[in-house]
């Protein structure tokens, strides 16, 4: 949904709830979510010690954790398989 029909349907104003942002080949996003929060903090003078003033929605980890739980299937799989050939045999 375009910021602009979000603003408008929830009545938020001018107000920005929510953005993305993307790194750079060989950055990790960790390390600029981290400079982003220290800005916001400063620019919006939040306390650094309050964790829920900035939500913040790491996909890179997200995407990383799937990719094991799917990597651990597989070699489930890959178990129960060769198991089975083998106690036919």
């Amino acid at each position: 949904m375009p910021f602009t029909s979000m603003q408008q349907t929830y009545n938020y104003g001018d107000r920005v709830h929510f953005f993305g942002i993307t790194a750079k080949d060989g950055v990790k996003v960790k390390d600029v979510m981290d400079k982003i929060k220290v800005i916001l903090q400063k620019n919006h003078k939040l306390s650094p010690d309050d964790e829920d003033a900035i939500g913040k929605v790491d996909i890179e980890n997200e995407i990383k954790t799937m990719f094991y739980i799917f990597l651990g299937i597989d070699i489930l799989i890959w178990v129960v398989g060769l198991g089975t050939l083998f106690a036919v045999r």
